[in-house]
């Protein structure tokens, strides 16, 4: 008979199984360290606009998955007695979702929950805590974009539960943090919760939300140059997995430590200038691209709230886990029409444009670790799951402003490297056997 550790991957927002391929083939080389036989998987179930139709929705299927990938290991009379689960981007908040689901029918009765680890997840949601009227707009904006997905990533929700006698609705991500919920009981069952966040740089999963914090020393709100913190690393995987146990400081260094000059002195014009050039692109997108794509987007459109609503409708039809939220909760059906990612492209520019307007200004007294706005619902959020006890690592990617993808080495690219060090790490020193 043979015992199987099956290790899970689920990938993102309009992700694919193979965004996951890097951090499967770095998982597959411990197979001579590990007592049982490793098997990995990567979710299929919720690729590219499927990951539109629910944190919820998506999370039953990868639970589905995991399901009949049990079974089918255990054909023959082997055994899978081991489970670990790898969450990246939206794919740690699906997987949540999932082990909830598998916590509530007892699956952990018979297997071992040893790991689970995210990668860039955010786990607080995506509201910013900057209060701007350009960001206000922004958070209302895009979440039109992603359909009941984007309803839930920016908890503009209302799932129906009794932990407070069903009086008032939440954002699912709230409900999820509960710790009378299956999802929060799964989460505390597992032997090892680890989590990567980007310092900077990561405009879909910042650092508070990825890290579950309501501190940020590294300012990633404002402050978008690496060489501006002051950080020591953990030996061995320097300089991009920083060491928490260390003080962090918020420097005054706006570039790089061998190109100092006069040019701080030129930082006024310098921001003014950028946030120029930032809006003409925006601006440019709008007026250039719009009527390129408009045709297709429409036609697009149209076919794919089609199938978001068909295939949203079938799940709650067939699979209405009404017994998920401790008690007796009840889904909300409704569902918001799904628009393009093209859409979603200028609004992070223009969400970028916005952020350089402050960011030289602030400088002078953003020297201590900040602490952030967060709602209610987040500081809810951010207590219950840190009691949990997660080991937390901040990398810092600077080869690339595409840290997000750059952080698993998603694909192959030249300026991703540091992301093979990140996950080098989790390798040698957060995956566990047992």
């Amino acid at each position: 008979m043979t015992e199987y550790h099956l290790v899970i991957l689920v990938h993102g927002l309009w992700g694919v199984p193979a965004h996951m391929e890097y951090l499967e083939s770095q998982v597959l080389q411990l197979k001579q360290k590990c007592p049982e036989t490793i098997a990995t998987y990567k979710t299929n179930s919720h690729s590219k606009f499927v990951t539109y139709d629910g944190i919820d929705v998506n999370g039953k299927r990868v639970r589905d998955e995991i399901v009949q990938q049990k079974e089918e290991l255990e054909r023959g009379g082997n055994k899978v007695t081991k489970l670990s689960v790898i969450g990246y981007s939206l794919g740690g908040l699906i997987s949540r979702y999932a082990i909830g689901i598998l916590y509530k029918e007892g699956f952990f009765n018979e297997v071992i929950p040893v790991n689970y680890i995210t990668f860039c997840t955010p786990h607080v949601g995506v509201p910013s805590p900057k209060k701007s009227k350009a960001i206000k707009l922004y958070d209302w904006l895009a979440p039109q974009f992603l359909a009941t997905t984007g309803g839930q990533m920016f908890m503009r929700d209302s799932e129906v539960g009794s932990l407070d006698n069903g009086s008032k609705g939440k954002p699912l991500l709230v409900w999820m943090a509960d710790p009378k919920s299956s999802f929060y009981k799964a989460l505390a069952s597992f032997h090892h919760l680890a989590l990567y966040a980007n310092a900077i740089n990561d405009r879909r999963t910042a650092w508070y939300t990825a890290s579950i914090s309501r501190y940020d020393p590294f300012h990633s709100l404002h402050n978008h140059d690496p060489y501006k913190i002051q950080a020591s690393y953990i030996k061995g995987y320097e300089p991009t997995v920083i060491d928490r146990t260390k003080p962090i400081t918020y420097g005054d260094t706006s570039v790089k430590p061998e190109q100092k000059s006069d040019v701080k002195d030129k930082g006024g014009l310098a921001t003014y200038l950028l946030r120029k050039w930032r809006w003409f692109k925006v601006f440019g997108s709008v007026v250039l691209l719009t009527p390129f794509w408009g045709l297709s987007f429409l036609i697009n459109t149209i076919v794919q709230r089609y199938y978001h609503q068909r295939r949203v409708k079938t799940f709650f039809r067939d699979n209405t886990l009404t017994d998920m939220y401790h008690p007796n909760p009840s889904f909300a059906e409704s569902l918001k029409d799904v628009v393009f990612d093209k859409q979603e492209q200028i609004v992070n520019s223009a969400y970028s444009a916005v952020e350089t307007t402050t960011e030289n200004e602030r400088d002078e007294h953003l020297r201590q670790p900040e602490t952030l706005s967060l709602t209610k619902d987040q500081e809810f959020i951010v207590e219950n799951l840190n009691s949990l006890g997660w080991e937390k690592y901040p990398v810092i990617i600077r080869n690339t402003n595409s840290t997000h993808a750059a952080a698993i080495h998603r694909h192959q690219d030249p300026n991703f490297g540091e992301g093979k060090l990140v996950v080098k790490h989790f390798i040698d020193n957060v995956f566990c056997m047992d």
